[in-house]
């Protein structure tokens, strides 16, 4: 229970972390300092401090060692810094609350659980709640981008990311139980391979004139330690993949949304109204009744 509880909290301070540094930064260029920068230390760790094997116990599955490191955090998290770039913290993490839909849509679609009628309901329900978040959106917090139907596309790059994300979380977690992999030896070469590969795309599109603002000494700091607070949410969210059900998992992030929105009212004037509320309560209660009888399979 510890691992879930941290691991909560270091992604509710993160996100409110994110928002900031994003103010002044490219997604994709966050996303490579993000990575690259805690993914050299544990790589060093990893393999000339502890010694270990990873990448010969990755290298007979180099193809989906590839696609794990491309869905897990490459693209996931450049549609959650697109997101969360454009969008209000509060809005942007009640839209990641799907976790437990996303979680059953791919235990369904890669391992055939059952889904039951009572958990399509929960789904509809979910999915009215988000609908209700965005027709009731408070505008003073996004710049102007595009839109598709009633959603703006940060909007969507948030919901997207979820889904992305939960199934490149799954594959991780497959990962780790096949080649008997150690949390910080995955998180290590994860993190490494997809901030090189963030860097790269950062550097061609000339993204590199944004690391100016990191010359200020107290925004520098800042970063460093929102990256170590990302990290750590990161290391005990993997933990939690060895010690936790998947959708457990999930479920406990709902409550990330709750504490993101009453921290980025305070530190940011986030403002909370009655439409933001609802759709909160209403995804609470559809994650309720999704979960009461559902009693899933050794999978995602």
């Amino acid at each position: 229970m510890f691992f879930l509880v941290a691991w909560v909290v270091c992604f509710s301070l993160a996100f409110v972390g994110n928002k900031y540094v994003l103010m002044y930064c490219t997604p994709m260029l966050y996303v490579a300092i993000r990575m690259g920068i805690p993914g050299i230390f544990l790589f060093v760790e990893n393999f000339f401090i502890k010694r270990r094997n990873t990448i010969e116990k990755l290298s007979s599955n180099w193809f989906k060692f590839g696609l794990t490191i491309f869905l897990t955090t490459l693209f996931p998290l450049y549609l959650r810094s697109y997101g969360l770039k454009h969008l209000p913290a509060s809005r942007f993490t009640i839209l990641g609350s799907i976790d437990p839909f996303a979680a059953c849509f791919w235990g369904w679609i890669i391992f055939g659980d059952i889904v039951t009628l009572r958990q399509i309901i929960a789904s509809i329900i979910a999915m009215s709640g988000i609908i209700v978040l965005v027709i009731t959106k408070d505008n003073s917090g996004i710049l102007n981008t595009p839109s598709l139907w009633i959603f703006s596309y940060p909007e969507l790059a948030a919901l997207a990311s979820t889904f992305v994300a939960k199934l490149g979380w799954a594959l991780t977690k497959s990962l780790i139980k096949d080649n008997n992999l150690h949390s910080t030896e995955m998180n290590g070469v994860i993190m490494f391979f997809a901030g090189i590969a963030a860097t790269i795309i950062s550097y061609f599109n000339g993204e590199f004139v944004a690391l100016s603002s990191f010359t200020n000494p107290k925004f520098f700091a800042f970063t460093v330690a929102t990256i170590f607070i990302n990290t750590l949410g990161y290391l005990f969210f993997t933990e939690c993949l060895r010690r936790h059900h998947f959708t457990l998992i999930s479920i406990a992030g709902c409550s990330i949304s709750p504490l993101v929105t009453l921290i980025s009212h305070f530190v940011y004037g986030d403002q909370i109204y009655f439409g933001l509320i609802i759709s909160m309560i209403i995804i609470a209660f559809a994650v309720k009744l999704f979960t009461s009888e559902h009693r899933p399979k050794e999978g995602i």
